[in-house]
């Protein structure tokens, strides 16, 4: 009888052991998430920061000089970024990626596992049950690793938000800059995910950089 009494109790104490490695891994994963969407939310305030910082600061005819506008792009972005220190009490640290690295050379860069994450978000709907089932794949595959796997689902998080955003801003943006565009704002939030993507692998999970290098990457493809 004390035997099974033991026993019994061992198999208690492994599945209470076990609930636990379930619930942390649960959270981890719900983590993971949880900091897609805040750098998806700082994307996208950041770049209405920054149209209203062109729309007090530029004429029409300011839009031609592309150097002058990319600076006055950069420095809006380092503006709202510290704001975001004082509000959020976290360091931005790190620099802004420029955005110059072609997109063909990022996407080499991938290891088999990201491309495919990152090629199955560019194929699917952004409807929001398809893009939680796909943030919840990637969250918990064991193949990436955590810089990887945090990069992905900034990835998708951005390229689903950006596009509502550019779907409800991308008038606005060409009717500040007196031009027309053909591009839809798909377009631009690829964009955008990209260099979230970018940013955050290239800075170490700087949640700032990355918002920050999309940001970038974001005004000056609807701009130019």
């Amino acid at each position: 009888m004390q035997k099974i009494y033991l026993l019994l109790t061992l198999i208690f104490l492994f599945s209470c052991n076990n609930q636990e490695e379930v619930t942390k891994d649960d959270n981890q994963q719900i983590d993971y998430i949880k900091f897609g969407k805040e750098l998806a939310a700082v994307h996208n305030e950041g770049l209405t920061f920054v149209y209203n910082d062109l729309k007090n600061a530029t004429t029409r005819a300011s839009f031609r000089d592309k150097s002058a506008i990319n600076n006055l792009v950069l420095g809006s972005i380092e503006k709202f970024l510290s704001e975001q220190e004082l509000t959020r009490s976290e360091s931005v640290g790190g620099n802004i990626l420029d955005c110059s690295t072609p997109i063909e050379e990022i996407a080499k860069a991938l290891s088999p596992k990201e491309s495919y994450f990152i090629n199955k978000a560019l194929s699917i709907s952004t409807n929001e049950d398809d893009i939680e089932k796909l943030l919840l794949e990637v969250s918990k595959d064991n193949e990436l690793t955590e810089e990887s796997k945090l990069s992905v689902i900034c990835f998708i998080t951005t390229l689903c938000e950006s596009t509502k955003y550019w779907d409800k801003n991308l008038i606005e943006w060409d009717s500040l800059t007196g031009k027309v565009y053909t591009r839809s704002a798909a377009t631009v939030a690829v964009a955008d995910a990209w260099w979230a993507y970018q940013g955050l692998m290239a800075s170490g999970l700087n949640i700032f950089v990355g918002a920050g290098s999309a940001i970038l990457a974001s005004a000056c493809t609807a701009i130019f």
